[in-house]
C-alpha cells in the first residue's frame, strides 16, 4: 500500500514467497490497500481484500503448486472498507470493516449471514483462538492517526461526550461463537 492520503494510487502488490526456492513473485498488482487473506477449508479457494475497492476477491488455488488463477470479484462491502479477514471450518468468511464498528460473516456463497458490532469504529482484523478455535478475537484501532488532526468531534467520540458513547478503539475483543476457525498452517523450513 502506498499511503492513506493517496486513495487513487495503485502501487500495492500481492506477493507469493516460495520457501523451497526462496523465490518471491508478484501475483497481483495495481492494488490500492492489499489486505486480508483467507482460504476455504478444502484449500481450493483463496480470498483476498483490496480495501479501497471495497471488494473481496476470489481466486482458484492449487495447494500443490501454490498457483492462483481465475481472479474475480466476489463480495462488495459497502459502506466501510473491508480490512482483515479469516475463515471458519464451515467455509464462512469473517471480515472486519474499517469505519463501521463491525465484523461481517459471509457464507461461502457470498451471502451476509451475521453482523457482530463492537464499541470501536475502526475494527481491523478478526482471528480465531482458544482451545477449540471458537473464540473470535478482533483487533481495533484508535480514532486518531498520528498524522491526523484531532478534531473536537473525534475528541468527543473518544471521551464519550456530546451524546457519543465512548469509542474503545485500540482494544482487543473476544467473542465466543458457534463455529470453529481453521488453525494456521505453519510450516517449518
Amino acid at each position: 500500500m502506498f499511503d492513506f492520503g493517496a486513495p487513487n494510487n495503485k502501487d500495492g502488490k500481492l506477493y507469493r514467497y516460495d520457501a523451497k526456492s526462496s523465490k518471491v513473485e508478484v501475483i497481483a498488482d495495481g492494488l490500492q490497500i492489499p489486505n486480508g487473506i483467507g482460504f476455504s477449508p478444502d484449500n481450493k479457494v483463496m480470498y483476498f481484500i483490496d480495501s479501497l475497492t471495497h471488494f473481496i476477491f476470489k481466486f482458484d488455488y492449487d495447494v500443490a503448486t501454490g498457483e492462483l488463477s481465475n481472479r474475480r470479484e466476489f463480495i462488495r462491502v459497502d459502506p466501510g472498507e473491508p480490512d482483515g479477514m479469516t475463515t471458519s471450518k464451515d467455509g464462512h468468511l469473517w471480515v472486519a470493516v474499517w469505519g463501521q464498528s463491525s465484523v461481517l460473516r459471509y457464507s461461502p456463497e457470498g451471502e451476509l449471514v451475521e453482523v457482530y458490532k463492537f464499541p470501536a469504529e475502526r475494527t481491523s482484523c478478526p482471528t480465531f483462538a482458544g482451545p477449540n478455535f471458537d473464540e473470535l478475537i478482533v483487533t481495533t484501532a484508535s480514532l486518531v492517526h498520528a498524522d491526523e488532526e484531532e478534531t473536537e468531534e473525534k475528541k468527543n467520540k473518544i471521551n464519550g461526550t456530546n451524546g457519543y458513547a465512548k469509542d474503545f478503539g485500540g482494544t482487543i475483543f473476544r467473542v465466543k461463537v458457534d463455529v470453529s476457525g481453521i488453525p494456521s498452517n505453519i510450516v517449518s523450513i
